[in-house]
């Protein structure tokens, strides 16, 4: 979990959330939640 670089994968910048000094290479990662606490079913 947290923040990584989509183009190493290795985690952003702690103190500037950059990969490289281009923050849109900088996203961020959770916990995936299970399919039974979703609320996206249909029927």
């Amino acid at each position: 979990m947290g923040t990584f670089c989509l183009d190493t994968g290795l985690p952003c910048d702690f103190n500037t959330s950059t990969c490289g000094g281009k923050n849109e290479l900088c996203v961020g990662r959770g916990p995936v939640r299970p399919p039974a606490a979703r609320n996206d079913r249909t029927g």
